[in-house]
């Protein structure tokens, strides 16, 4: 079975693979004691207790990284991209006559952002 256009081939192919999974029984899990769980507990917290750690030793390090590779990229093109849309928006309504727009009164600026608020949910 294929549907063309989403896809393809790999979608059918993915369905039928989903189609051959067993059902999961009743019976299929596999009981633990309290001893067990509570170990699972104290590894998970272990985990936790340890990332806090190298958090804490590593600070922004990481997220400073990532930022020098990609984010500050990223970043620096909005910035290159708002400041092109403003420029052809000031250029547009220099062309209709509109030098320097005023902003909306909130009397007519809170009853359109309330309306479009319906329309974005």
């Amino acid at each position: 079975m294929t549907f063309p256009g989403l896809l393809g081939p790999e979608l059918g192919h993915w369905l039928r693979e989903i189609r051959t999974i067993p059902p999961i029984s009743d019976n299929s899990l596999i009981p633990i004691s309290d001893e067990q769980a509570k170990l699972g507990q104290e590894l998970v917290k272990a985990v936790r207790d340890s990332s806090g750690y190298f958090t804490d030793i590593l600070g922004d390090i990481p997220k400073d990284l990532l930022g020098l590779l990609i984010g500050d990229r990223v970043k620096a093109k909005r910035l290159e991209r708002i400041a092109i849309l403003w420029q052809q928006t000031s250029e547009r309504l220099r062309d209709r006559g509109i030098g320097d727009p005023e902003p909306p009164s909130l009397k007519y600026a809170i009853p359109i952002l309330q309306a479009g608020e319906g329309l974005c949910g």
